[in-house]
């Protein structure tokens, strides 16, 4: 008889998905139905809609229930297909843009089963605490930077688009970037490496000072980034940019090796630069 009533269900929203006016009411239920039995086929056919119907929630977020669950559902979609990172992101989006008592009951064991990929239980429940706000709040830029933050905090690759749709939501809103999300978006697309990413973040001073020239980033790292910014920014003819860098690794205390490493990629960069203005 279940198995019934979930196939007429699945019918109804298939012919009001075709027919009526889609909207997030619509999505939200089908998310709770195909939830409910576990169907990762119909979640994974979902995930693009879910997505993007949740952006627009992330960038104007409303204090009503359809919203709130919706951000809810679409982890446990991806708690179900196991997504754990993009999970916690949809969770703590929920619990710091849009928190509710109420509903924390109904995800708290999928937040912790989640976070386990990425913490230990001290630091799950310092990541609960954190992000435990009353019902209604005004959200403001530094809602935005902590839920990036947290994010960032999970060093996963395949979460840096939805942390750069954070980042993007934060230039429209507020025009204003802290230092430390500006050194996170440098350091991903020159291409770090997130194990590298994560020895470095904790480090990094929230100012203005280039991550290449912190002091408090041990040098091999640092020469490390000169050096997959160099490729970066050769490799996509920002001439401009590249030698600047390379006037600053310049002035480092560098090795034979590389010395002519540099060397090697200033004659890259002057050649690109002759290509281009020819």
């Amino acid at each position: 008889m279940k198995k019934i009533f979930f196939v007429f269900s699945l019918f109804l929203f298939a012919i009001t998905r075709l027919f009526a006016q889609y909207s997030d009411t619509t999505e939200l239920a089908y998310l709770q139905i195909i939830n409910a039995q576990s169907n990762r086929d119909l979640i994974n056919n979902d995930l693009h809609d879910a997505i993007s119907v949740t952006d627009k929630i992330l960038y104007s977020p409303t204090n009503n229930f359809v919203d709130k669950n919706l951000l809810v559902e679409t982890a446990k979609s991806f708690f179900i297909t196991e997504k754990y990172d993009i999970t916690l992101f949809y969770l703590l989006a929920q619990r710091i843009l849009l928190p509710d008592k109420h509903l924390e009951s109904s995800y708290k064991n999928i937040f912790y089963e989640a976070a386990y990929h990425y913490f230990n239980k001290p630091q799950i429940d310092s990541l609960w605490i954190i992000t435990t706000f009353k019902n209604e709040k005004n959200i403001t830029a530094k809602d935005y930077y902590l839920l990036a933050n947290l994010s960032i905090s999970l060093y996963s690759h395949s979460l840096e688009p939805f942390i750069y749709k954070i980042i993007d939501i934060v230039n429209k809103k507020y025009g204003t970037l802290p230092y430390s999300l500006q050194h996170w978006t440098f350091l991903t697309i020159i291409g770090l490496k997130e194990k590298n990413i994560k020895q470095i973040f904790s480090l990094i001073k929230n100012n203005k000072t280039e991550v290449y020239k912190q002091s408090s980033i041990p040098t091999k790292l640092r020469y490390k980034i000169y050096r997959k910014a160099l490729n970066h920014y050769i490799k996509n003819n920002s001439c401009r940019r590249a030698k600047e860098i390379i006037n600053d690794y310049s002035q480092e205390n560098l090795s034979l090796l590389l010395n002519i490493d540099l060397a090697i990629k200033s004659i890259r960069c002057k050649i690109k630069s002759c290509c281009k203005n020819n």
